[in-house]
């Protein structure tokens, strides 16, 4: 596979952590690029049985193609973690150079890497969010956002956990004082939030971890 496709196979997984679905206009959207060029690259993908792009226009992995993305998002983590924790680059930076640098890196270095960053427990982005308690202004007035029942909505007053999270949150619209609304709340699968406008798949951990004050709907 080229690099150009472990690009595109890497941004839909990253896409698809935050979005229900995801769509041509995401891809082209968020990779500056046009939608001509994304649906030549997801006919590519196609070919190699790694996506199904579905008539009605969400795209979505096959088993293989889940494994491959999610090998590429891990190996880019690992690196970027690595330039950014053990080497003092700054973040843009770290970005840039790890996709650069994931492509060519053999698997000998990878996993000396791996093991360095271990070592010095590196791995700043973690999925696991801290156990610590709830400690913003107003919080004894609010919820977890697991409470909000679907079509209820809320106001974000507060938003906890490790700094990746947070700031991963904050980038899709999870900003204290700002309203959102629950699409849908079904027990085992994610919570679905209209938030800024766009619909957003959100772990029910991670929801959890989501501070919000019920907003009445007026009566009509």
């Amino acid at each position: 596979m080229t690099k150009s496709l472990e690009d595109y196979l890497e941004k839909i997984y990253s896409l698809r952590l935050s979005l229900a679905e995801v769509r041509v206009k995401d891809i082209a959207k968020e990779m500056g690029v046009s939608q001509p060029s994304v649906n030549q690259a997801i006919k590519e993908l196609i070919k190699l049985d790694l996506i199904k792009h579905l008539p009605y226009g969400k795209i979505e992995f096959t088993q293989k193609g889940l494994e491959q993305a999610k090998q590429i998002a891990d190996k880019h983590h690992v690196l970027k973690s690595f330039l950014m924790k053990g080497l003092g680059v700054s973040e843009e930076n770290a970005e840039k150079d790890a996709c650069l640098i994931e492509h060519i890196i053999s698997e000998e270095s990878l996993e000396r890497i791996e093991a360095f960053n271990r070592k010095q427990a590196l791995d700043f982005c973690s999925n696991q969010l801290p156990q610590d308690g709830f400690q913003c202004e107003n919080a004894a007035s609010a919820v977890p956002l697991s409470h909000l029942s679907q079509g209820e909505k809320g106001m974000v007053i507060c938003v906890y956990g490790g700094d990746c999270i947070k700031k991963r949150l904050q980038e899709y619209g999870f900003l204290v004082n700002e309203t959102i609304e629950m699409i849908r709340n079904v027990p085992h699968c994610p919570f679905l939030i209209l938030v800024k406008g766009y619909q957003v798949a959100i772990g029910r951990g991670i929801g959890a971890k989501i501070l919000v004050k019920r907003v009445e709907t007026p009566s009509s």
